[in-house]
């Protein structure tokens, strides 16, 4: 389990708790988990063998410890993002959530403008392929 706590400007923006599999974080070189970014180091760890990423936002009030550990007003507009990572065989690799205050968060992503052909649940959710 790894908690990390990150800060812009020095103020408190994102609280990650992430659990990472043991055949993984033995891969990472030591102590780089409190510097590095666990997705970049997960992609050198895994490399080819990285599957697919599912996550889930939702929007929630802050309760006491979240407001406290973020440095956040109780019951302010937090984002919440469930994540979890697994390789090509579906076996989960990372698994955690991330807290974002919610006047620092901003959600910006740039994707392939034919994904939805590959990944037809992206326009209509109810398909799978």
């Amino acid at each position: 389990l790894l908690r990390k706590l990150h800060v812009h400007d020095g103020e408190p923006f994102c609280l990650i708790e992430l659990y990472v599999a043991e055949s993984v974080f033995s891969q990472f070189p030591r102590g780089s988990e409190r510097h590095r970014k666990i997705a970049r180091l997960l992609r050198e760890a895994v490399g080819e063998r990285l599957g697919i990423m599912h996550q889930t936002m939702t929007v929630e009030p802050a309760d006491y410890a979240m407001a406290r550990a973020l440095a956040y007003g109780f019951a302010a507009p937090i984002a919440k993002i469930v994540r979890t990572t697994l390789d090509i065989d579906g076996k989960v690799l990372t698994a955690g959530c991330f807290w974002y205050r919610g006047d620092r968060f901003i959600l910006d992503v740039e994707l392939p403008a034919h994904l939805a052909d590959r990944y037809p649940a992206l326009a209509v959710p109810d398909s799978r392929s």
